[in-house]
């Protein structure tokens, strides 16, 4: 394992694959998003602390957001 790489339990590696599958099927027994927070929280578990400082930065930079272009009236 290095700097850059994570070592991730296959048995939670497994559970993410199957919420993710079950989320995309046409009438999944609870909401998307329910498995998609499952994802969510397995997967961050996984994360080392500096990314979370990171993880957090991007969601207050809301740099999820697509950038915006401003259109000036050239008239």
């Amino acid at each position: 394992m290095t700097k850059d790489t994570v070592e991730v339990q296959v048995y939670d590696l497994f559970d993410m694959v199957c919420d993710a599958y079950v989320a995309s099927l046409e009438n999944p027994p609870y909401p998307i998003a329910f498995y998609l927070e499952r994802i969510k929280n397995n997967a961050y578990g996984y994360l080392p602390a500096e990314k979370h400082a990171a993880f957090d930065e991007y969601l207050n930079n809301k740099d999820y957001m697509p950038a915006s272009n401003i259109i000036l009236d050239t008239k």
